[in-house]
């Protein structure tokens, strides 16, 4: 058959234009329905969350909030939470705020000692107890070392043979078994108080003595036989933990001596975090919540509670004479920040401080706090807030950008 051919092939249909601005719209309605329906910025005016929140009512952190999150599952102690407040009673910087869930329905809270308490439907009342998994991102910078010409001052050498100020660093050599190679914190260093150190650090003091800690040294050790302990004082007690490197990881050792010199020891053999010659290592050291342990480039490596141990009481106590100690060879501090665990505190003007007296909270609501917790009003000075009322839970500081981080 031939093939047909026309003189005059058929036209295809015009292409119809797109109108340039109907992408455009598209994109701007989809905006609209995130910013309505799942995120929302916020502005954190108050100072209440400090540091993990910086407020001030015109330059304050700005603040990304899912405002479905407690749709999907209820707040839990230790969550973030957005509401507002519209009582007549509200500062201005305190009508859309963020706190921190402390008690839920259900529960009794009480506030001793900068501790919670709590007790739940038709149990007995407890301290609340947190392991290094769930304090560790409860931490609030206190201090860090600056390695300036004053270091000395502040980490002061147990034997001035032993240490040498560097560059940025301290340089310590405990080969020698008969001198005491270490350093110890005194003075501002070891003003252990609910203050905090913000970000550009300036250091805010604060007004009640803690002992709930954990030391974050960066350490290079330049032998394989080197060890790495840190001591504290608690109450009339001693407490040493001591890494050591054993079969290419880190092995810990707790001892803890009382006043009469009798000593008790608990070792557990971390298979977590090898020994790493030449190159920085995180050590940290803790006693928050009547526990002390050691974790190693954040691997925890021992983690026991003192206060059910016979030899230890910790009820009330102060920790005292920090001291960094290393034997058996060399090694370089590079690093080094202490950081305190949240503390709480019972306003006596407060209509709910939970001090002397519990403070129950219904079903379907929540006991909130701020982290700064001499700064804040929250559900001591107004009482319980609604779950139902929950604006959001916050994801992550935007802006400015040198503060940006996930929360």
């Amino acid at each position: 058959m031939t093939p047909q051919v026309f003189a005059n092939p058929p036209s295809l249909p015009p292409r119809r234009r797109r109108l340039p601005w109907r992408g455009a719209l598209v994109v701007a309605l989809m905006l609209v329905a995130v910013r309505l329906l799942l995120l929302e910025s916020l502005v954190v005016g108050s100072g209440s969350m400090e540091p993990l929140l910086h407020g001030d009512p015109t330059a304050g952190d700005h603040v990304l909030v899912a405002r479905q999150a407690w749709r999907l599952r209820a707040p839990q102690r230790f969550d973030l939470v957005v509401f507002e407040r519209d009582g007549e009673d509200a500062r201005a910087d305190e009508r859309v705020v963020v706190k921190r869930v402390a008690g839920v329905g259900g529960e009794s809270v009480r506030i001793a000692g900068g501790e919670l308490f709590v007790r739940g439907a038709g149990g007995a009342e407890e301290q609340v107890i947190k392991r290094y998994s769930e304090f560790r991102r409860l931490l609030v910078p206190l201090w860090r070392e600056r390695f300036d010409g004053a270091a000395l001052g502040r980490l002061v050498p147990l034997d001035p043979g032993c240490v040498e100020l560097r560059a940025r660093e301290f340089a310590m050599d405990g080969s020698d078994p008969g001198l005491a190679c270490g350093v110890e914190w005194v003075g501002d260093a070891a003003a252990f108080d609910d203050g905090w150190l913000a970000a550009d650090g300036t250091h805010y003091p604060g007004r009640n003595r803690v002992a709930d800690l954990c030391f974050a040294l960066d350490v290079v050790v330049e032998d394989a036989a080197t060890c790495v302990g840190f001591e504290f004082a608690l109450a009339e007690n001693r407490c040493e933990l001591i890494a050591q490197p054993v079969a290419g990881v880190w092995r810990i050792d707790l001892v803890v001596t009382d006043r009469t010199g009798e000593s008790a020891r608990a070792t557990w053999r971390g298979t977590a975090s090898p020994v790493t010659v030449g190159s920085a290592q995180r050590f940290e050291f803790w006693h928050v919540d009547g526990g002390v342990g050691a974790a190693i480039d954040g691997a925890v490596a021992f983690e026991e509670r003192l206060d059910r141990r016979s030899d230890v009481v910790i009820a009330g106590s102060v920790l005292g004479a920090p001291t960094l100690k290393i034997r058996n060879g060399r090694a370089r501090l590079v690093g080094c920040e202490v950081l305190r665990d949240l503390h709480w505190t019972a306003p006596s003007d407060a209509p709910y401080d939970c001090g002397a007296e519990a403070c129950e909270v219904p079903e379907g609501r929540l006991f909130v706090l701020g982290d700064a917790s001499d700064q804040s009003i929250d559900s001591r000075h107004y009482g319980t807030v609604a779950v139902g009322a929950l604006r959001g839970r916050p994801l992550l500081v935007w802006r400015p950008t040198v503060r940006w981080r996930w929360l």
